[in-house]
Parts: C-alpha cells; sequence; structure tokens
C-alpha cells in the first residue's frame, strides 16, 4: 500500500510542477498580449477616423471574449460547481473596448456621421449588458439621445424644396 501512496504522490507532485511551468509560459504571453491591445487602445485614443476607432473596438472585443473564455476541464454538470477565474490584466479588454467604441460614436457624431455614431452607440449597450460596464452603457444611452437630437435639428435645417 505504501509504493502505492509514493507513486500518486509523487504523480500527483510532478504534475503540479508541469502546471506550474505552464502556468508560468501563459502569463509571459498574457503580458505581451496585453500590450499589443494597449498598443490598439492607444491608437483608438489617438485616432480621429471613427472608422478605425471601431476596428479597434472590434479587435479589443475579439480580445476580451478570447480572455474571459474558461473552458473547464471537467464533465458539463460539474461546471456550475467552478468559478471563473479572476482576470489578471492591468486593465479590463472589455472596458478598453466599450471606451473606444463611444469615443468613436463621438467623433462620428461631431461629423455628423450619425448613422456610424448611432450604429456604434448600440454596439456598446448590445455587447456591455454587465453590471461593471454599466457606466459605459449609460454613456452610450446618452450619446444616442444627443445623436438623435442632433439629427432633428439638421433636419428642421434643411431647405424643403417644391416641385412645380
Amino acid at each position: 500500500m505504501r509504493p502505492i501512496l509514493f507513486l500518486f504522490s509523487l504523480v500527483l507532485t510532478l504534475t503540479g510542477c508541469v502546471a506550474g511551468h505552464s502556468h508560468e509560459k501563459a502569463l509571459r504571453f498574457d503580458e505581451a498580449g496585453f500590450m499589443r491591445l494597449w498598443d490598439v487602445y492607444e491608437h483608438c485614443r489617438v485616432s480621429a477616423d471613427p472608422v478605425l476607432m471601431w476596428l479597434d473596438a472590434e479587435r479589443l472585443s475579439r480580445a476580451a471574449v478570447a480572455t474571459h473564455d474558461f473552458p473547464p476541464s471537467l464533465p458539463a454538470p460539474f461546471n456550475q460547481f467552478v468559478s471563473r477565474p479572476p482576470l489578471r490584466l492591468a486593465a479590463d479588454p472589455k472596458a478598453l473596448a466599450a471606451h473606444c467604441a463611444l469615443r468613436g460614436a463621438q467623433v462620428a457624431s461631431e461629423d455628423g456621421r450619425q448613422d456610424l455614431a448611432t450604429d456604434l452607440f448600440l454596439l456598446v449597450i448590445k455587447r456591455h449588458q454587465e453590471s461593471e460596464y454599466t457606466y459605459y452603457v449609460d454613456q452610450a444611452r446618452a450619446g444616442l439621445l444627443q445623436a438623435g437630437n442632433r439629427l432633428h435639428a439638421a433636419s428642421r435645417l434643411l431647405p424643403v424644396s417644391f416641385a412645380p
């Protein structure tokens, strides 16, 4: 019985060491990946083109999905008993995506591109339903109202032509 216990504890110890080493490699990859995401976010912050901002927001959103992806290795009935690990990045990629999309919508709205602004505001509302993103959703709703008011005001200023 002792040799079996010794063999079992040896296997368990070696498995833990291998898992710890792969975790360190994953952590280094996450740091490099995060720096690439931060570069995308910085590009969005300084850009003046709302279409490029939209593309940056899409890249950040895809990264957020990959970062938050949690594939447990347990059978499906046990997944309910396993909590999602906390996000261990300096900033939440999903929040960066929301901010980027909001900024793009505001720039589009200021440029008179109300259709693009509306699409970006709706994108934020649709993709950020969790409670931690309430600020971004509230900003998007306020932006939609403001964009709608601008569109209404602009339509009143357009000359009306009458056909003879």
